[in-house]
């Protein structure tokens, strides 16, 4: 056999190391070996639903002025052009080079069709994926996993790094939740004076986490395997505050090569409705610590990103107008964005129309014009092989979006 064919094979069989690995195989086969890796898709909640506007500006719509924001729309030298008329937040400055990379879509008037603005109702209907619907029990990634056709083998198919396990991956018994690595803590692990099983069956009489349950032989090596994670060393500088630490964790176990296909984390504090702030301010804080958390995360991951797929998302927008208090209300659009190595480049899906009082939502809000399951079941079919979805998400028609490349 030839070097070329091995490497090729070598390549299809997801064991090929990723550095090199485009120089040494050519664009198609590289394109061909990169569809047969594992993947895995990493949900960023920004919970208290986002004001979509100020990550996004619509540069080239006239309506969008000081008039509806007087004190809180970014000055147009304080946003970074990604094309003719769409302009990114100053203060997520650091997604620049992502967008220049080809690594960052915007998915802008994204969100659930619902007219809920509850925060918990409406991060209930978007985590099952069922838009008013409250009788459903399970989260459409649970359901997602279900259809993985070696579920059964699984150790784990979701991991949730935050204080609860959120309804998203609720519902499959392979779903395991913590808040960070290192309070995921195993006596024995690490520990001369106690044996891994001793430490193992200690851990395990607390039932802390149901997929540790009946499977010993199992989770004693997951337990192992996440004790590993926590020596893995990471090169990038974080910022400080809630996210980057979750990050730092979920990278900690890529790296170390645990595979999970679904991760979710989250990030709060987005509800502004006193003081939001423009280019400076509370949204703006957030905002620079939330997109430097995620930039450094996927620097962190390096050539890795090519299988690993980030989508942040919230519960609804914020209106379009400013409020009384220099905030925004609870409103219904707002923007998602996607992070992946194998998307089209420079990309932004806005099914855009000004913002005159009669195209808005109640003539207050941005529409929705993107579907959170459309985004969502691109991912889990151009990713994940999942071709029929009509049980992740029931009674709903997928339309298809085009974020990746072919």
């Amino acid at each position: 056999m030839k070097r070329r064919e091995l490497i090729q094979k070598l390549a299809a069989l997801g064991v090929l190391p990723y550095i090199g690995e485009f120089d040494l195989l050519g664009a198609q086969a590289y394109a061909e070996a990169l569809k047969k890796r594992k993947k895995t898709l990493l949900v960023i909640f920004q919970r208290g639903a986002v004001d979509g506007l100020s990550m996004v500006s619509p540069l080239g719509d006239s309506y969008f002025n000081k008039d509806l924001r007087p004190n809180i729309i970014l000055p147009t030298d304080q946003l970074i052009k990604l094309d003719s008329f769409f302009g990114l937040s100053s203060a997520m400055s650091s997604f620049k080079s992502l967008w220049d990379k080809g690594q960052l879509t915007v998915i802008q008037q994204a969100g659930s069709h619902s007219s809920s603005r509850s925060h918990f109702d409406s991060q209930d209907y978007m985590e099952t994926g069922t838009p008013d619907k409250k009788s459903t029990e399970d989260g459409f990634l649970a359901r997602a996993a279900a259809l993985f056709p070696d579920h059964e083998k699984a150790k784990i198919t979701s991991l949730s790094v935050q204080p609860n396990l959120p309804r998203s991956i609720s519902g499959d018994s392979k779903s395991l939740s913590f808040n960070d690595l290192n309070s995921f803590s195993i006596k024995g692990f690490g520990n001369s004076n106690t044996t891994a099983s001793d430490g193992f069956e200690a851990f395990f009489e607390t039932a802390l986490d149901e997929v540790l349950k009946g499977q010993n032989k199992n989770s004693l090596k997951l337990l192992e395997d996440f004790a590993k994670a926590k020596k893995i060393s990471l090169k990038e500088d974080y910022p400080k505050g809630q996210l980057a630490p979750r990050l730092k964790d979920i990278a900690k176990i890529i790296k170390s090569d645990i595979y999970i296909p679904f991760i979710v984390t989250e990030s709060g504090g987005w509800d502004t409705h006193i003081n939001q702030g423009n280019e400076k301010g509370t949204l703006a804080n957030k905002l620079k610590e939330f997109s430097d958390s995620i930039t450094a995360f996927v620097n962190e991951l390096g050539p890795r990103i090519e299988d690993v797929t980030i989508i942040t998302v919230t519960e609804f927008g914020r209106t379009v107008r400013e409020n009384g208090n220099r905030g925004t209300d609870h409103g219904h659009g707002s923007c998602f964005f996607v992070i992946n190595g194998n998307l089209k480049s420079k990309n932004i899906i806005a099914n855009w129309k000004d913002l005159k009082k009669e195209n808005l939502y109640e003539e207050r809000d941005l529409p929705v014009t993107t579907d959170f399951r459309d985004v969502f079941s691109e991912i889990l079919k151009t990713q994940f092989s999942l071709s029929d979805l009509s049980k992740v998400f029931p009674d709903y028609k997928v339309n298809k979006l085009g974020l990746y490349r072919a």
